[in-house]
């Protein structure tokens, strides 16, 4: 079987962990499956048997064609409970001013701590949380945040919600939730819902982005937070990404990074030390599963992408 898979460590792993027969080529259009976080026409090829992103997001794949040509498409997920727990990672950081707070130590500054004006920090016990995608990472986040609350809304799409409420729409959302999480995918349905209109209903609410920046309009961000509209916001996810050319790149053309109620990470939520081995391993098992005509596990086969919320 003919498999596109550029990175060397992983085509080793593969040719020591199976007695699969497999042949790597250096072109997609060449492959019988590809294994890969981009999909476009030109990759296509009769031949083809599945597509296999090796993360979560699938904003760099071509649904149509996936759809049209009825192509099996995988998804790896051993990563989704990392970007849950990054997110638990960014809403403690932000509600309780760490990284203010380290800044100003390494500065001898104790942040009024023997005054009358010492700033407190935002507890998480009990607050009010409202998940945007409630997938995977929502399911995992739900679970790893209820030792602080059990005040957990989302959306209602038609699925079984047990131990958190379901509303009709993200403004119900918003309107009883103090905390709100994006942790939806990138599709023409989530691209820009949190617009202006959106986050001005958010006066004194924090906002987490462990989706994809897109989600949320760049330039309302920006004036929600200059206009003190969010009481705070931290991301993983961003609108400018670096590359070889442009190692050094701001994740924003705003400069979201001024604001003191923001908390950035470079897009590194999955990344963990664990990650690569869990991922290369099932790669190879689905790998494994395509050769044996398997396809139960495949998250689209001809079909639409509802599911993915």
């Amino acid at each position: 079987m003919k498999i596109y898979l550029p990175t060397p460590e992983y085509r080793t792993y593969f040719n020591q962990h199976t007695t699969l027969n497999l042949t790597f080529v250096d072109a997609k259009s060449e492959a019988e499956v590809i294994i890969s976080g981009r999909f476009s026409r030109e990759d296509f090829q009769p031949k083809l048997k599945a597509v296999i992103v090796p993360y979560t997001g699938l904003d760099h794949i071509d649904l149509a064609l996936i759809k049209a040509e009825s192509i099996p498409l995988f998804n790896t997920t051993e990563h989704s409970k990392f970007v849950a727990e990054k997110a638990l990672q960014l809403l403690l950081a932000l509600l309780g001013n760490v990284v203010n707070f380290h800044n100003a130590l390494s500065h001898g500054d104790w942040s009024e701590r023997i005054n009358k004006d010492r700033k407190p920090w935002v507890s998480l016990f009990n607050r009010k949380i409202g998940i945007y995608g409630y997938g995977r990472i929502g399911r995992i986040f739900k679970d790893i945040v209820a030792p602080f609350t059990k005040d957990i809304t989302v959306i209602d799409r038609g699925k079984d919600y047990p131990g958190v409420t379901a509303v009709k729409d993200l403004e119900t959302l918003i309107a009883k939730s103090e905390i709100v999480v994006i942790a939806a995918p990138l599709t023409c349905t989530t691209r820009g819902s949190f617009n202006q209109t959106i986050l001005n209903q958010m006066q004194d609410k924090y906002l987490i982005n462990v989706g994809r920046g897109p989600i949320i309009e760049e330039e309302a961000l920006f004036y929600a937070l200059k206009n003190q509209v969010l009481k705070g916001f931290a991301s993983d996810v961003w609108y400018q990404y670096h590359s070889q050319k442009q190692p050094i790149i701001p994740p924003s053309k705003y400069p979201l990074e001024l604001f003191d109620n923001v908390v950035l990470s470079p897009h590194c939520g999955g990344y963990t030390t664990e990650f690569n081995a869990l991922m290369v391993a099932k790669l190879l098992d689905y790998v494994e599963a395509i050769a044996k005509g398997d396809y139960s596990e495949a998250l689209m086969n001809g079909g639409d992408n509802e599911n993915l919320l």
